[in-house]
């Protein structure tokens, strides 16, 4: 559109690899509601040493618990560390790592208790969740900044959706690739995604510096 500037068209090509890494990011964050409920249900010895026993829907309440738990910290540390800001790549990049290493930890959680008399502890998928969350507050606030950031002004409507957008892309190509993968394990299915995941956040820490150059004049780090 002749509306963009040279500079927005700029922004635009930075924010490329960024919706790639958040499509893959909830692509494995969404499955919360799929396959870890599976897990959480059939995998899953719910019942802890205090006496009471975690249900399969109580797991759902880890991921807003957290997010209430570790938000400010998560913001303290994007703030303090080392008294400079952390790129905006860098989050995006530490997130679909992380994320990552949460789908090759459900692999080994497949792998290992494949229900019946063989379940999990009931604090692993906990853990697994925590994981997922602190990639979570990497990627969706600093998503939606920088969306707003880099978006042509001409446009801003249209690049909020493109973020929302990498949800519903990520959970579409999951059931996508859950139809077509069947005939596979869940646990093959979640350490083949993870590794994918991992090679592309390795990928957008390498394409980091072009990356940041693309989006300097709206994110430069700099003394705090």
């Amino acid at each position: 559109s002749p509306k963009v500037t040279g500079p927005e068209r700029t922004h635009m090509r930075a924010y490329i690899s960024l919706w790639v890494g958040a499509v893959l990011f909830f692509m494995i964050f969404e499955q919360a509601s799929g396959k870890m409920a599976i897990f959480s249900k059939s995998h899953t010895d719910g019942t802890t040493p205090f006496g009471w026993v975690i249900s399969p829907e109580a797991y759902q309440s880890v991921n807003p618990a957290v997010i209430v738990i570790l938000a400010p910290l998560v913001g303290w540390f994007f703030s303090r560390r080392l008294g400079r800001a952390i790129p905006t790549v860098t989050k995006f990049a530490t997130a679909v790592l992380i994320v990552g290493l949460s789908a090759l930890m459900m692999g080994y959680g497949f792998h290992s208790w494949t229900g019946g008399e063989s379940l999990a502890p009931w604090w692993f998928l906990a853990v697994v969740f925590i994981v997922q969350t602190v990639g979570e507050l990497f990627l969706s606030p600093v998503g939606l900044s920088t969306t707003t950031a880099l978006a042509p002004k001409s446009f801003a409507s249209q690049a909020m959706v493109l973020w929302l957008l990498a949800s519903a892309t990520g959970q579409g190509l999951a059931a996508v690739v859950i139809a077509n993968t069947r005939h596979i394990g869940d646990a093959t299915y979640y350490y083949g995604l993870g590794a994918i995941t991992i090679v592309v956040a390795i990928a957008i820490f390498a394409a980091a510096p072009w990356t940041q150059r693309q989006m300097a004049d709206v994110d430069a780090p700099g003394p705090q």
